[in-house]
């Protein structure tokens, strides 16, 4: 998980942790070979209980637990591809 001490009270300083949630729930899923995050397989809920379980961790960074789940929709909404585009782009290119 991203180091908390490293986090700040921007925006994207809490889209960052929102981002490592959903990965850790599996709603995002990360694609080593090219850095890309797209849709995982779990919910938008898996995330949910993932945050609400590690959210004592987090406390510092959001101002509430609404706030984090708002922004964990935020972010896994931004990323609707079912699989890494440059996988799926190398995919098609040989097809």
């Amino acid at each position: 998980m991203v180091e908390l001490a490293r986090m700040t009270e921007t925006h994207e300083g809490k889209r960052a942790l929102a981002v490592e949630i959903a990965l850790e729930a599996g709603a995002l899923a990360h694609c080593g070979s090219h850095d890309s995050v797209f849709r995982g397989p779990k919910t938008i809920e898996q995330a949910y209980r993932v945050a609400q379980t590690d959210f004592g961790h987090v406390h510092g960074v959001f101002r509430s637990q609404d706030e984090m789940q708002e922004i964990i929709r935020e972010v896994i909404q931004d990323h609707t591809a079912s699989e890494c585009p440059h996988c799926r782009k190398a995919r098609d290119e040989t097809l």
